[in-house]
């Protein structure tokens, strides 16, 4: 593939348009350009580029200089010019690239800003350049792509700079015009109520009633469309409680929109979001990091070790370090990964990463253009480059070495050279790699609380989870463990197939996860992904979503480098953490405080002037993960901003306890029992204290408030604490994507399956890409009305919609569905059709699957998702005081169902607790948990489904049952229904379901022998010397503990447990007693055996040391090494046996 296809291959990638061509080549004041494009004039401003000297981009042994805006004699009048090290030293060997600034046809159907220099080349062609803009709000450096013919550097260049000027979303220095969509942002509310609205200019003109120059508009339930801006008047203002915001407005009279920017350096998108309704004003958000006064640099750096070091910790934000006078009066004045904030004490310009001053000048060091670097020593070094002119054609530039220490140092100045480089160091902790742990078989543990992390649980048994994106692009991915096949004949985790049928094993198998102070993240090596590259890095980051949903990867972003990026929100990715009831009854009126409580991310309270950073939840623990590793009970943390190390810089200021009350008509929540008080004023431990004030009109972050020692008192001013009966100025509530399921209070609400394009295969050759309660925005069937787009795969050509897109959910049979239908002409003059049933799955795990053809022109996906869920299904007996539950949990299964064979040919699918897994040409309702079907010539028909699992198991002392109700229409009588009765039977294990008989109203009944409901089988042992084997005498079975440890001790840490000669467990660091083997528990619900070692040294005055062996059936184990749970008094050690 030649550079140019490169080039055009990245380019056609790029979010937004390239910089227009410069026609006029008119050269105006302050390096702006005036260009006409289709008529009408356009403004480019590409000052901020010059404000840095030169810009740098190398290609080998080739670096290229680029001045903007001035040409200085390094280059001869020059804008680009070429540099090669010879003898050590970088010299100018072609001076002359781009003299003149020249209009170039467009390349791609894409301009590009052509230089032509003075200097010949061959072929009576000079020295020339093309740089390709790219209009994009994150700021890069220019890459050199290559070297065309020899004659003509290609370059990449992704800058604000590109963006074409538009005044009326200017503020200050600040340009928003970047953020403009090519089409339009769609927005949905809590509510349920869409938006359509563009940033600093017009939606498609298609999108709002095709009106023009619409920059926002309401869509209602019927795809009416409401005006809420318009481009005219248009402008960005910026107030004291708002901050910068862009304003809309409709009419004179009319609603106005407004978009506040916030703040967000690391924004990846730049979605708005909706805020409230208020004042006849649609408030919306967007984070981005124009609105930041400095673009902060990239900080992380990972040594050759694999230890991370973050410099962001002294990055400054309201004043900059500063160095001790030299004798000759001169300071420095730094900033780290950022601009100097402006200060009295130095006069260098915006955007300057340090400056030297004497008393009577400032002189600029340079900016920051990348962010540190490690060298070949493990030593970090930050440059800044680009500075004020110095002596012999030179620039001043900075080069600081960090040195880890456990000193808290500041930079001290080291010299200064020829050539105008000022070198500093600086010992500071902060610069200490923090070592990332790495786990091994996908277990790794948080050494500062303990806890394992489980990341087998995330490994689909059934090959993989499918991401498509809109280029056509399909990625197959599994973590701890291959694909169930192949990848362009290798075996791997992550498979890339091309929209052209190329397969590349991007990610090869590695079951390696790795920790960083409460980040998780897998790094999958593979071959390239094109066949320029030779290699692939794929990156997992795996965040915390508490709950229970395992979640799916999704797409962060790629590169052309072949970096693939992934975000895993997940619950596997969490500790273990608390929550607490929500709700408070007050005087008559009912509060619910839970739409505060976030299961992704928590609330965050600043305080810039202490360095210090609260994090909140609400009747729930702080969500953990990178920069919030507090302790796992913590509802509240303060972070110490200015302490670099992760174990000393997290504070737990109150556990999750109860939940909120009133106090003197006051709604409040108490978060207790948080680290020691150091204060001997104050009480024994830190506490946190949350007042809440209903506010319908705005929702404030908490305010800190003056409290006692240390007790932390907030403030919190929002519409959630008001009477759930007061209804807030919102826009009326929208029901599409929802519905109402019978004899229920609630809805299910399918909103966050929105906007997630899924591909399902059949098993004659088509794929169908799909999205829920819309229609696709791109697809092979093209960007009309699609919602279901059925094309070949070995012949992408051939495509047909299989159905128009609604959000009209249907209830019916117990099955929740969508019927996508009007889609291309089938045969005999039908349309084709597709339905979308949607399965409640209680585990999390989210999984699509195409279960059928209804006939040629109808076709049933059917989606297991915990979305769909509107009640849990408890598993399990009610807790007595007299018997222990009985759990039937060990039967659901979830790789494949129960099948009865009742005649030869009928067949009953059964799952225990729980919806059914796809069965190819079975098309029960979805969510049915048993399902009746004929077998005809090896087909399944005249489906009935046997009912759903709405109610508890009941039953006690080894007996249970459960009923299916609501299945399919009876002819005979009510509804088909199904009982299922599990007896206990030691000698069954599990067992498996047996038909009985079907009564004459409609319901299957069965009866289930296994061992899942007996009671415990325990009895008393002892060891005698050499003989070591546990008998089970209600199954005729036995154990040989040999197995478990050579000669039959195991050594656990510092306890060694010996089951063969003594039978006893002792602390070997001091010889303690812990037991001797005393009794067995045979526990057939948990599938565990459990020894207990009784009468061992004293623990307290009324207590003796004792301990316990588990033993859990684990088939794919082997004998695994154990743990040690818990002790104190008792010990618990936990080991797996096959």
């Amino acid at each position: 593939m030649t550079t140019n296809k490169v080039v055009e291959m990245i380019l056609f990638l790029l979010l937004t348009v390239l910089m227009f061509i410069i026609s006029s080549g008119q050269k105006l004041s302050n390096c702006e350009f005036n260009v006409t494009y289709s008529g009408q004039p356009v403004i480019y401003n590409l000052t901020r580029l010059s404000r840095q000297e030169s810009w740098q981009t190398a290609d080998g042994e080739n670096r290229a200089s680029i001045f903007v805006c001035h040409t200085p004699s390094q280059c001869q009048n020059s804008s680009v010019c070429v540099l090669r090290q010879q003898d050590k030293m970088w010299n100018v060997v072609i001076s002359n690239y781009g003299a003149n600034w020249k209009t170039a046809q467009p390349k791609i159907n894409r301009p590009v800003l052509e230089l032509v220099g003075t200097q010949p080349c061959y072929g009576g062609r000079n020295y020339s350049a093309e740089i390709y803009f790219n209009c994009s709000s994150a700021e890069r450096d220019p890459v050199l792509m290559g070297v065309r013919d020899s004659c003509t550097l290609l370059v990449m260049w992704q800058t604000v700079a590109a963006c074409p000027v538009d005044k009326g979303c200017v503020f200050g220095d600040i340009d928003f015009s970047s953020l403009r969509h090519s089409d339009y942002y769609e927005v949905v509310a809590d509510t349920g109520q869409k938006y359509l609205l563009n940033l600093c200019g017009p939606v498609r003109l298609d999108a709002c009633g095709n009106i023009e120059h619409v920059t926002a508009c309401e869509v209602g339930k019927n795809n009416s469309v409401t005006v809420i801006g318009q481009l005219d008047g248009h402008h960005v203002q910026m107030s004291e409680s708002t901050g910068i915001a862009l304003h809309y407005k409709a009419s004179s009279k009319g609603p106005r929109t407004e978009i506040q920017f916030i703040c967000n350096a690391s924004a990846a998108n730049n979605s708005p979001k909706f805020v409230r309704f208020s004042k006849k004003t649609y408030i919306f958000k967007v984070g981005t990091p124009l609105a930041c006064k400095a673009w902060p640099q990239e900080c992380v750096v990972l040594d050759s070790n694999g230890g991370l070091i973050d410099l962001s910790p002294l990055r400054k934000n309201n004043d900059n370090w500063v160095t001790q006078p030299l004798s000759s009066g001169v300071q420095y004045h730094i900033n780290v990964c950022g601009p100097l904030n402006p200060m009295r004490t130095h006069n260098c310009s915006v955007g300057v990463g340090a400056c030297m001053t004497n008393s009577s000048s400032s002189v600029n060091m340079g900016y920051i253009t990348s962010g540190p670097r490690v060298t070949a020593s493990n030593t970090v070094i930050l440059e800044y480059t680009g500075g004020s002119p110095c002596a012999g054609e030179r620039m001043h530039s900075m080069q600081i070495k960090f040195l880890c220490s456990k000193v808290d140092g500041v930079p001290v100045f080291v010299k200064e050279t020829a050539s105008c480089v000022h070198y500093l160091f600086w010992e500071t902790p902060v610069a200490c790699p923090s070592l990332v742990a790495a786990g091994q078989n996908c277990l790794v543990r948080d050494k500062q609380y303990g806890n394992m992390f489980n990341l087998m649980v995330l490994h689909s048994p059934r090959g993989g989870y499918h991401l498509t994106t809109e280029e056509g692009n399909m990625y197959l991915i599994n973590v701890c463990g291959p694909l169930n096949k192949t990848c362009n004949g290798q075996e791997a985790s992550v498979c890339l197939t091309t929209h052209d049928h190329r397969s590349f094993a991007i990610g090869y198998v590695n079951k390696t996860v790795l920790y960083d102070n409460g980040g998780l993240r897998f790094v999958l090596h593979g071959e390239g992904c094109n066949s320029e590259r030779n290699s692939s890095t794929v990156t997992i980051i795996l965040l915390c979503r508490q709950g229970s949903d395992l979640g799916e990867p999704e797409m962060f972003s790629r590169d052309e480098e072949c970096n693939f990026y992934y975000i895993w929100n997940t619950v596997a990715a969490c500790p273990p953490y608390r929550s607490a009831d929500c709700h408070v009854t007050h005087n008559g009126q009912y509060y619910d405080l839970s739409q505060l409580s976030d299961s992704m991310s928590n609330h965050i309270v600043l305080q810039p002037q202490l360095n210090l950073r609260f994090l909140l939840n609400v009747c729930q623990s702080v969500v953990f993960g990178k920069y919030a590793s507090c302790e796992y009970t913590a509802a509240a943390c303060l972070v110490n901003l200015s302490i670099p190390d992760p174990t000393r810089s997290f504070t737990n200021i109150g556990d999750v306890g109860d939940g909120p009350y009133f106090e003197n008509d006051k709604l409040k929540l108490k978060y207790n029992g948080g680290d020691i008080c150091l204060n001997q004023e104050g009480p024994d431990h830190i506490s946190t204290v949350i007042t809440f004030e209903c506010d319908n009109s705005t929702d404030h972050m908490p305010e800190l408030l003056p409290g006692d020692v240390c007790v932390y008192e907030f403030l919190w001013r929002t519409p959630a604490a008001c009477p759930v009966n007061v209804k807030s100025e919102r826009p009326q509530e929208d029901d599409s994507c929802t519905v109402a399921i019978p004899g229920r209070d609630n809805r299910v609400n399918l909103r966050p399956l929105r906007n997630k394009i899924k591909m399902v295969s059949d098993l004659d050759g088509y794929n169908y890409t799909f999205v829920v309660c819309g229609n696709l925005s791109s697809s092979h069937c093209g960007n009309g009305s699609v919602g279901v787009c059925q094309f070949q795969a070995q012949n992408q050509s051939q495509f047909w919609s299989a159905g128009v897109g609604n959000s009209h959910l249907h209830y019916n049979e117990g099955a929740i569905s969508l019927e996508y239908t009007d889609g291309a002409p089938c045969k005999d003059g039908l349309t084709r059709r597709t339905r979308i049933d949607f399965v409640c799955e209680m585990n999390g795990s989210e999984r699509v699957a195409f279960i059928e053809k209804l006939d040629s022109c109808s076709f049933l996906i059917i989606w297991y998702t915990d979305v769909a869920c509107s009640t849990k299904v408890e598993c399990f007996t009610p807790a007595r005081s007299d018997t222990a539950p009985i759990n039937l949990t060990p039967l659901v299964r979830l790789d494949h169902n129960y099948k009865v064979q009742i005649r030869n040919d009928t067949v009953v699918y059964i799952n225990v607790c729980h919806p059914l897994l796809p069965v190819q040409g079975l098309s029960c309702a979805g969510g049915s948990s048993a399902c009746v079907a004929h077998l005809q010539n090896g087909s399944l028909t005249d489906e009935k489904s046997l009912g759903f699992a709405l109610g508890p198991v009941k039953g006690d002392k080894g007996r249970a049952y459960i009923m299916y109700s609501q299945g399919s229409v009876c002819d005979s009588g009510p509804n088909y229904s199904s009982k299922f009765e599990f007896e206990c039977d030691p000698k069954s294990g599990q067992g498996e379901p047996e038909f009985r008989e079907l009564t004459d109203d409609c319901q299957y009944q069965f009866i289930w022998k296994t061992s899942v409901t007996c009671e415990p089988f325990i009895k008393n042992v002892s060891i005698s010397d050499g003989q070591c084997v546990l008998s089970n005498e209600q199954i005729n079975a036995s154990m040989n503990l040999w197995t478990l440890a050579q000669h039959g001790v195991m050594q656990v840490e510092e306890y060694s447990v010996n089951l063969c000669s003594t039978g006893t467990v002792m602390r070997t660091s001091d010889f303690k007693l812990y037991g001797t083997l005393t009794s067995v528990v045979f526990d057939y619900q948990q599938q565990q055996v459990r020894l207990l070692f009784t009468g061992g040294a004293i623990c307290t005055s009324s207590e003796n040391y004792k301990a316990q062996l588990l033993l859990n059936c684990d088939r794919e184990a082997g004998s695994s090494g154990p743990n040690v749970l818990t002790l104190c008094c008792h010990g618990h050690i936990a080991g797996k046996q096959a």
